[in-house]
């Protein structure tokens, strides 16, 4: 009796070892273990290599939000980036990017699509970026506004003048002009045939308004006056925009009211 109970307490402590124990695998099999799947890269590093400039922005759906705040985005090859945020400082931190999940210097964004342009969402706008060959900001300096030439007078139709034109600017060498000069303040054209209107002109301080008639020969404006004359040529003409006077001594500019 003795014996067979000893026999059931080595049976029942059998049954009772701790599950971590070694299991029994049937012969010529391997235990199984548990494989972790690849993360899948979308996209490489390489492609975002360049700088990136902000140049449309969108919120819930398609409404198009204005902006100031461009963003600025400069990939280098060695895994890192520099951002910024219109005149913000330049953040330079490193690239991390798994899958369709990317984080910049520490901002993370998904990417919405990376065809030709990159699409970011940072949760709260959809930003559309363009690279380019260098941002705005530092071509700024070496944009050159082009001079124009007045050097050679037009021949124009009388009938472009019609109108009354303000002078917003003159130009004259030192000495183009003198201090009893009748200085022209306006034209107002109000015929062709003959050429006729009103001048407007400051002389000693002081203003007048006369009625004229004028003659357009050899490129040459003759404005004449009962008491005051200008012969000028015309350089430029355009439906808002009359530049006449006499090239390197005294230049008009004037805008058609």
């Amino acid at each position: 009796m003795f014996k067979k109970n000893i026999l059931v307490i080595l049976i029942c402590a059998a049954f009772s070892l701790p599950g971590n124990a070694q299991r029994v695998t049937r012969k010529g099999s391997q235990p199984a273990t548990a494989q972790k799947q690849p993360t899948r890269q979308l996209y490489s590093l390489t492609q975002f290599e360049g700088k990136w400039q902000e140049v449309k922005r969108t919120r819930g759906g398609n409404r198009i939000v204005a902006f100031t705040d461009t963003l600025f985005l400069h990939f280098y090859s060695n895994d890192s980036v520099t951002t910024r945020n219109g005149l913000e400082m330049n953040h330079r931190g490193i690239v991390q990017l798994e899958e369709n999940q990317i984080v910049l210097a520490g901002d993370e964004y998904t990417i919405v699509r990376f065809v030709k342009d990159m699409i970011l969402d940072d949760g709260t706008f959809i930003r559309v970026l363009e690279k380019k060959p260098a941002f705005y900001s530092e071509s700024l300096g070496n944009i050159k506004i082009p001079v124009e030439d007045f050097s050679t007078p037009l021949n124009i139709d009388a009938q472009q003048l019609i109108g009354k034109w303000g002078v917003y600017r003159t130009q004259a060498k030192p000495g183009g002009s003198a201090p009893g000069d009748a200085l022209i303040r306006s034209l107002e054209f109000t015929s062709v045939v003959p050429i006729s209107g009103t001048v407007s002109f400051q002389i000693k301080g002081a203003s007048e308004s006369l009625p004229f008639e004028a003659k357009f020969e050899d490129k040459i404006l003759k404005i004449n006056t009962p008491s005051h004359a200008w012969a000028m040529h015309i350089y430029k003409l355009t439906d808002n925009e009359l530049v006449f006077g006499h090239f390197g001594e005294l230049l008009y500019y004037a805008k058609r009211y």
